[in-house]
């Protein structure tokens, strides 16, 4: 592929290979201008391309918005780079929906003045990564953030075979860190929220957290998914009525009777 000249506002990729000329040099050249990068495959040792050029110069992206990039494997976690500059400062959309690229939270700093939109798929390393950028220390976390998801490694990626995803999957300790999470985007009134950890969440227990937990004043939640999750009917009536100002609740639960599987509007 021949490198394109500057100038470009939006890039969108497949499959990043760095094996093909261009592709890596059309994204440098566009950097002053771009405002939406969306890859849907890369792997971790090459995510260091995007941000320091061959020459080793530090690339940053000063106009980008929405940054998605599917990272899927690659060097272990112990090896990943850590990134000592903000690449992209004035992020407002980051989509990640496989490993955390770097060794440190440097795409979560000050992610609560920035971020409208969040979409994770996380591990341990990535919650350690949360934790250390302090996104849940307060109820004014997510100052900015409309929409959060939340979804557990590992996932299926059909380019991958069995066991070359190198990350350390969510462990059973980590559910109730997402939880955490989940519950203090809610406290902190993000009106949209999704949680995706399949089997791993006890929907009795979620109900508890969420009754436990100090409902926002102002700004309410009004869109929850559970994703795919054993999730009763009798249980989704009672989160709604935990929850009154909910007006969509979606959930697949698998594993019961086709009625479960659900999509709750009650505008509808």
């Amino acid at each position: 592929m021949p490198a394109i000249g500057g100038g470009l506002t939006k890039i969108s990729i497949g499959m990043v290979t760095w094996s093909e000329d261009g592709i890596v040099e059309t994204i440098h050249r566009n950097a002053q201008t771009l405002q939406t990068l969306s890859i849907k495959y890369s792997r971790s040792t090459q995510t260091l391309g995007f941000i320091v050029s061959s020459e080793g110069m530090s690339i940053v992206y000063p106009q980008l918005e929405f940054l998605s990039l599917g990272v899927y494997a690659g060097v272990a976690i112990p090896n990943r780079f850590t990134c000592g500059f903000q690449p992209f400062p004035n992020l407002t959309t980051l989509e990640l929906p496989g490993v955390y690229p770097f060794a440190n939270s440097i795409l979560l700093d000050n992610a609560k003045k920035r971020y409208k939109s969040m979409s994770l798929a996380v591990s341990s390393h990535f919650l350690d990564s949360f934790k250390h950028a302090r996104l849940f220390a307060s109820t004014d976390a997510f100052e900015q953030l409309q929409y959060l998801e939340i979804n557990a490694l590992p996932i299926d990626d059909p380019f991958l075979f069995p066991g070359d995803l190198v990350d350390d999957g969510l462990l059973p300790r980590n559910i109730a860190t997402c939880i955490d999470l989940v519950l203090s985007a809610y406290e902190s009134g993000v009106p949209s929220i999704k949680l995706d950890l399949g089997s791993s969440l006890n929907p009795d227990e979620f109900i508890q957290h969420i009754k436990a937990a100090k409902a926002p004043l102002t700004k309410k939640l009004c869109s929850l998914d559970l994703g795919s999750t054993k999730l009763t009917m009798l249980q989704a009536k009672t989160l709604l009525s935990t929850l009154p100002d909910l007006s969509v609740f979606k959930y697949s639960s698998q594993g019961c009777d086709p009625e479960d599987h659900a999509v709750i509007d009650k505008d509808a």
